[in-house]
């Protein structure tokens, strides 16, 4: 720091028992800063399924196709429709989705459609309907932190983390399973 003048390190260790974790900026109140690692879930009615998670911060939004990829490994089909956090709004995953004919719970950009008042109002209530169902998958992922131990993971073996996320998820697909039988 003192050669180059500045406050930051880059990849600097914040734990001895931990080596690979890394802070991550959140902006959320109260918590400013979170450790641990940060993963890419995706859920299929109601299964959650580990896509990604790694300890350095990324933008999820740049990684819908791999997401769609991912999902036609696993059920040789494409999904009907994305609910997914704003991040993913961008232009590039926008026309991906319209290029693959999947329909979207983002906010619609541009200039609004010369549409009659019954077709506004569809509209409006179709996206107020995907916003009800994205709230739903927003308490999937607080369920999972709080009832399968998600948000304090104890692990500290190289992989560890990642075998702990992956056993949380078993169970609770587990006990879903069980719970629909």
């Amino acid at each position: 720091m003192a050669t180059t003048k500045g406050r930051k390190v880059a990849n600097r260790i914040v734990s001895f028992h931990w080596p690979e974790i890394r802070p991550m900026l959140r902006g959320k109140e109260g918590k400013r800063v979170e450790f641990g690692p940060k993963a890419h879930v995706a859920l299929v009615d109601g299964y959650a399924l580990l896509d990604h998670a790694q300890f350095d911060s990324f933008h999820e939004g740049i990684r819908l196709e791999e997401s769609l990829n991912k999902h036609i490994d696993r059920f040789d089909t494409l999904p009907t429709i994305v609910l997914a956090d704003q991040l993913y709004a961008n232009r590039n995953n926008r026309t991906l989705l319209k290029e693959k004919g999947i329909s979207h719970s983002f906010k619609y950009v541009g200039r609004p459609p010369n549409e009659t008042m019954a077709e506004y109002r569809k509209r409006k209530t179709q996206f107020k309907k995907r916003q009800g169902q994205r709230n739903h998958i927003e308490a999937t992922f607080g369920h999972l932190k709080n009832r399968f131990n998600l948000n304090r993971l104890t692990w500290t073996v190289p992989g560890g983390a990642t075998m702990q996320i992956q056993l949380g998820l078993i169970a609770a697909n587990l006990n879903r399973a069980a719970a629909s039988a």
